[in-house]
C-alpha cells in the first residue's frame, strides 16, 4: 500500500504506523511517516511530541550508514523545539523542574549527536546560569528541595564544560545547604538519611580539595551513620535493611580510606548475607535470594575479592539478567578502584552514573559505567565480567 493512500490525520496514527514499518524492516518508509507525524505535532502546537519525534528521526537516520548525513537537520530542529519548551517553562509561575531537566538534557544530547561542540558549550553554560538563578530564587523563598534540585542541575552543567569557577561556587552553596540538612537528620535520629547527605557533601567537597582528608572525613562520617542505621534496623528486626545499610557503610569507609573497618564490615556482612540467602531459598522467596546474592557480590568487591564476586554475579544473571544488576556490579568495581587509586576522575564517573540511575535512565548509567570500566580495570577482570554476562568474544 502506498504511503500517500494511508494519510491518517492524527500524528499518533502516523507514528504508530511508522513503528510497524520499522518492525517490518521498512526503515525508509517508517522515517517518512515519522517526519509527517513530527510536522503534524508541530502544526497542532504539540511541541513536546514534535521535538521527541524529530529526535527519533535523527537517531534512526544515524543508525543507517548511507543516511546518517541526513540526520543533522532533524536533530537541530528537535533541539530548537526543546529550546522553545525551555523558554515557555521558565516563564511559568511554578517551574516543573523535572520537565525542565528533560528539555535541557535533550538539547545537549542533540548537539552531542551531531558533534556541535560550540553550541553544546554555549547552551550548557546558559543552562548552568539559568539553574543557578532559579536556585537563588528558591532559596530566597525557603524552598530547600527545589533549591537543591536547581543548584545540582547548575553544578552538573558547569561540570559538562569544566567551568572550575562555576563548579566551586555552586558546590560551596550545596555544601552549606546539605550541612544544615544533615544537622536536622541527626537531631531527628534519621541516621541513614544523614549518612546519604554526608556522602553527598563529600562528593562536593572533592571539587574544592580533591581526594584528600576533607573528602575522606565526610565519607568516614557517612560510614559511621550507616553503621548506626544498621544497628537500629537490627534492633527492629529488619535484617534486610540491616545488611543493606552495612554494605553502604562498607563503601563509605572504603572511599573514606578506612580500609580496615570496611574489611571487617565486609566479612561480617558476608556471613549474615549467607544466612539470609539460605533462608529465602528455603522459603521459596527466590527473588529476595537473588537480591541478597547481588548484595553479596557487591560486598565481595568491596573487600577486594573481585573474582569471587563476579562468579556469584554470573549465577544471578543466569536466573534474572537485570540491567540494574549490571550497573550495580560496575559501580561497585569503580568504587573499589577509586578507593585504591584515590581517583577523582572515577568519583566523577560514579557521580554521573548515579544521577542517571536515579532518573531511571539505566541505559545511560550503564553506558557511563561500561565506558569508564574498560579503561580502569585489567583485561583479566573484564574477561571474567563479560564471561559472567555471556559475552565471550570481547578479547
Amino acid at each position: 500500500m502506498a504511503i500517500s493512500s494511508l494519510s491518517p490525520r492524527a500524528p499518533e496514527d502516523l507514528e504508530s504506523i511508522a513503528h510497524k514499518k520499522f518492525k517490518e524492516g521498512e526503515k525508509k518508509e517508517g522515517i517518512k511517516l515519522l517526519i509527517q507525524a513530527g510536522k503534524k505535532y508541530e502544526e497542532g502546537g504539540n511541541i513536546g511530541d514534535a521535538a521527541r519525534v524529530f529526535k527519533q528521526v535523527g537517531l534512526t537516520l544515524l543508525s543507517i550508514p548511507p543516511l546518517k548525513d541526513k540526520a543533522k537537520p532533524f536533530l537541530i530542529k528537535s533541539a530548537s523545539l526543546y529550546l522553545d519548551l525551555i523558554s515557555a517553562e521558565i516563564e511559568k509561575p511554578e517551574v516543573d523542574l523535572l520537565n525542565l531537566e528533560n528539555f535541557c538534557i535533550n538539547v545537549l544530547d542533540n548537539f552531542t549527536l551531531i558533534g556541535d561542540t560550540k553550541n553544546f558549550e554555549r547552551y550548557a553554560r546558559e543552562f548552568a546560569k539559568m539553574y543557578e538563578e532559579l536556585g537563588e530564587t528558591y532559596l530566597a523563598n525557603d524552598d530547600l528541595d527545589s533549591t537543591i534540585v536547581a543548584y545540582e542541575a547548575a553544578y552538573r552543567h558547569y561540570k559538562m564544560i569544566k567551568d572550575e569557577e562555576g563548579i566551586k561556587s555552586v558546590a560551596s552553596k550545596l555544601i552549606d545547604i546539605y550541612g544544615k540538612i544533615s544537622e536536622e537528620h541527626l537531631a531527628n535520629k534519621e541516621y541513614e538519611d544523614a549518612a546519604r547527605v554526608f556522602e553527598r557533601i563529600g562528593f562536593f567537597v572533592k571539587d574544592l580539595f580533591g581526594y584528600d582528608v576533607h573528602f575522606t572525613e565526610m565519607l568516614e562520617t557517612a560510614g559511621k551513620n550507616y553503621e548506626t542505621a544498621s544497628k537500629l534496623a537490627y534492633a527492629n528486626g529488619d535484617l534486610e535493611k540491616m545488611v543493606r545499610t552495612l554494605v553502604e557503610a562498607l563503601y563509605a569507609y572504603l572511599l573514606g580510606n578506612n580500609t580496615s573497618r570496611a574489611k571487617l564490615i565486609g566479612i561480617n556482612t558476608s556471613r549474615m548475607l549467607n544466612q539470609l540467602i539460605t533462608s529465602h531459598r528455603s522459603s521459596g522467596e527466590y527473588h529476595k535470594a537473588y537480591e541478597e546474592m547481588m548484595l553479596m557480590a557487591v560486598t565481595l568487591v568491596g573487600v577486594g575479592k573481585l573474582k569471587e564476586a563476579i562468579k556469584i554475579y554470573g549465577e544471578i544473571l543466569q536466573e534474572t539478567p537485570k540491567l540494574e544488576y549490571k550497573i550495580r556490579i560496575r559501580e561497585a568495581i569503580l568504587q573499589y578502584i577509586a578507593s585504591t587509586k584515590k581517583s577523582v576522575e572515577l568519583l566523577e564517573a560514579i557521580d554521573q552514573l548515579r544521577f542517571y540511575f536515579r532518573r531511571g535512565d539505566l541505559l545511560k548509567a550503564f553506558d557511563i559505567a561500561e565506558r569508564v570500566l574498560e579503561s580502569a580495570v585489567s583485561d583479566d577482570i573484564l574477561k571474567k565480567l563479560y564471561g559472567a554476562e555471556g559475552i565471550t568474544n570481547s578479547f
